[in-house]
């Protein structure tokens, strides 16, 4: 049915999401360090932060899925 649709759709982007934000890092990686902008603190700041998202959301949703819920 037309609801199943939507509810699988969202459930496909809660899948997929942490690996398109790691996909984006890496690429952000690859341009900050041909521009030479490792070494800032925000730079680090950022991409340490969408690292832990991305891990953290896989967690949850390995977690979510050994679950009866």
């Amino acid at each position: 049915s037309r609801d199943d649709d939507g509810v699988r759709e969202v459930a496909m982007l809660a899948i997929f999401a942490p690996y398109v934000l790691a996909a984006a890092a890496a690429i952000a990686a690859v341009i900050i360090r041909q521009r030479d902008l490792a070494s800032t603190t925000q730079v680090r700041i950022i991409l340490g932060s969408a690292g832990a998202v991305a891990v953290l959301w896989t967690g949850l949703l390995l977690v979510l899925s050994r679950s009866d819920l």
